[in-house]
């Protein structure tokens, strides 16, 4: 047991880059939270009609306050967490909750009629509105032929729900105990080949370290490709706001998540290498879209390869392109990249999120079966885009070895990339790798602080050799 353990330590470290060297002080405590989560303000869970909640009703179920669901009932998250990011969809941030209020200044447009035209409950593929359903994909529509309807795309209102997203994350922050990130998701989809049949997800979320001084959001309407979002945030660090993305759901990316080239169809070099560190140090591994670790086509000999898959692509349900979509093969070949051309595009820690669209973060098994939709509608494969819902997993959570529970304390770890991710129970989980440990350290009662200063934690740079 203690032989795999120091082997499982040294593993763990050197397949990280840049983080955090030997000698730093030792973090105290390990915090669980979520860094992905919807809230009414994200049109498709307005759609869907999941939750009326906003992101302070997420934060209070988060904190231990109960919450109501659809079908009458409340549920209690089993214990608090300890941080929580709202990251609801940057594009048209806010619109369908707007235009559907009862006075909406928008009622007249098409969408606002739409919303506004009786429910016929039958024809709604299990949306819990027929007229929030006819709305979504008119919404959709638009967003993808460009062609935005009237009341859609209004800046200030916009301006004003991140406003008060950040404002509900700022009253809900209580150093020491609760920490709130300012955040948003930017949800690009880009096509792999003009005839390719459905896009590749590059999702990210955007997670800001404080709350002074935030921009609007960048969304995918203003670009869809990951570069440009990245200079959006080198700029916020050069006005000393710092932020960084963590990229989603890789698995249904069709292969473009850890390319050869580029968004644009250029090759990957060192500049793209060293940006990409930076500006996404962290990717999503797990959440309720299946897991992003490997597939059984790259992992043949590995019996846990096909756990938790979700392969299809979200906007076609066809089967996406494996090869460029798994972290451990990312992983793999960012060592060899490293090893041939003297860079690594792929040097990233690991998280864990729901990216439930209820507002609410509940991850065991037994909070799920407290399910929102009404009892017809659970297992209504229409309501996922022809998916059933047990195709959906109950997602996880990230786990951040810190020195305190505040934002600086946490967005540090992030950084350092100090992370893991977990589903079910919350493991206490931590990996240091060294070449010089003695093998008497396994046994000492202050092992993890001597295992620190002799070598370096998980995503950290392990330097030097036997």
């Amino acid at each position: 047991m203690h032989t795999a353990a120091r082997t499982l330590i040294a593993t763990a470290a050197l397949v990280m880059g840049v983080g955090a060297h030997a000698g730093e002080q030792a973090p105290l405590n390990v915090y669980f939270g979520d860094l992905h989560l919807h809230t009414v303000y994200s049109n498709d869970a307005y759609a869907l009609g999941l939750t009326e909640r906003t992101p302070d009703g997420s934060y209070r179920y988060a904190k231990g306050e109960p919450a109501a669901t659809r079908n009458g009932g409340t549920v209690r998250i089993d214990t608090p967490l300890d941080f929580l990011a709202v990251t609801d969809h940057a594009e048209f941030l806010g619109a369908l909750h707007a235009i559907g209020a009862p006075d909406s200044e928008y009622a007249d447009t098409q969408i606002g009629r739409i919303l506004r035209t009786p429910d016929r409950g039958e024809e709604t593929g299990g949306f819990f509105s027929s007229s929030r359903a006819l709305a979504y994909m008119a919404f959709l529509r638009a967003t993808r032929s460009g062609q935005i309807p009237p009341g859609l795309a209004v800046p200030e209102r916009e301006r004003t729900v991140w406003r008060s997203t950040v404002e509900d994350a700022d009253a809900h922050y209580e150093p020491g105990t609760f920490t709130t990130f300012a955040a948003y998701e930017w949800s690009s989809m880009l096509q792999r080949a003009p005839d390719r049949r459905g896009r590749g997800n590059m999702h990210r979320n955007v997670i800001f370290e404080g709350t002074d001084n935030l921009p609007d959001p960048f969304s995918a309407v203003d670009s869809r490709h990951p570069e440009d979002l990245w200079a959006y945030l080198e700029r916020q660090r050069m006005r000393g706001v710092d932020v960084l993305a963590i990229p989603h759901n890789s698995n249904m990316s069709d292969g473009l998540m850890f390319p050869d080239t580029d968004s644009f169809g250029e090759p990957v070099d060192d500049d793209y290498a060293a940006r990409r560190t930076w500006n996404e140090p962290l990717v999503e591994v797990t959440q309720q879209k299946g897991t992003s670790e490997t597939h059984p086509l790259l992992s043949p000999n590995d019996e846990f390869a096909g756990f938790e898959l979700f392969t299809e692509l979200m906007t076609t349900n066809t089967q996406g392109q494996v090869p460029g979509s798994y972290v451990r093969e990312a992983y793999r070949n960012g060592i060899a990249r490293e090893a041939s051309d003297g860079f690594n595009p792929f040097q990233f820690g690991l998280v864990g999120a729901t990216d439930f669209h209820n507002a609410i973060t509940s991850v065991g098994e037994d909070p799920t079966r407290v399910n929102p939709l009404p009892p017809e509608t659970r297992k209504d494969p229409r309501l996922w885009g022809g998916l059933p819902r047990q195709a959906f997993s109950t997602a996880g959570l990230t786990a951040v070895w810190a020195q305190e529970n505040t934002r600086e304390a946490l967005f540090a770890a992030f950084r350092r990339r100090e992370t893991y991710a977990t589903t079910g129970p919350r493991l206490r989980v931590q990996f240091f790798g060294g070449f010089s440990y003695a093998a008497e350290l396994q046994d000492d009662p202050d092992w993890a602080s001597q295992a620190r200063a002799g070598g370096v934690p998980m995503g950290g740079t392990l330097e030097g050799g036997l």
